[in-house]
């Protein structure tokens, strides 16, 4: 099921899998209009957040469910910049600077290299627990700012 599609309808689901074997994933309900209603962890509870400037990887309809109305087509927007593991156009020396960001949060991410793989992706999933941010083990601009690291740097 398309994302834009999901983001779209009200009561229907979006799904980002998990980043690793044994790792979390994210769901969320859309409100129809490009917003969500998600548990966000014990610091924040069930609060209501934004569709775009996050990566979806599907939407999903629940069989024998009635939706609410569909409002339109919702843009979703990707963030400019996300660091996963395989995702591609990482930059190396970006990567170095999450691990020693997460270092310096007493965070092990393993060797300070430009390699994201599942041991940093588990390292970031510590960090985003112990600061009350979504779990996925994936940098964007939220965890980035948290970490104090540009995502766009050279």
């Amino acid at each position: 099921m398309p994302t834009a599609k999901a983001a779209s309808t009200v009561g229907a689901i979006l799904l980002r899998y998990p980043p690793a074997p044994g790792a979390m994933g994210h769901i969320v309900v859309s409100d129809g209009k490009g917003g969500t209603v998600e548990a966000m962890g014990k610091s924040y509870g069930v609060r209501r957040g934004k569709v775009s400037g996050r990566v979806w990887n599907t939407g999903v309809f629940l069989p024998n469910f009635s939706y609410g109305d569909s409002n339109g087509v919702v843009t979703i927007d990707e963030p400019a910049a996300i660091y996963a593991v395989g995702r591609p156009g990482m930059k190396p020396s970006v990567v170095k600077a999450i691990k020693r960001a997460l270092k310096e949060f007493g965070i092990d991410p393993g060797p300070i290299n430009g390699a994201y793989n599942t041991l940093t992706a588990s390292a970031v999933g510590a960090f985003q627990a112990t600061k009350g941010i979504v779990v996925d083990g994936q940098v964007g601009p939220q965890t980035a700012r948290r970490l104090k690291v540009d995502l766009s740097a050279a």
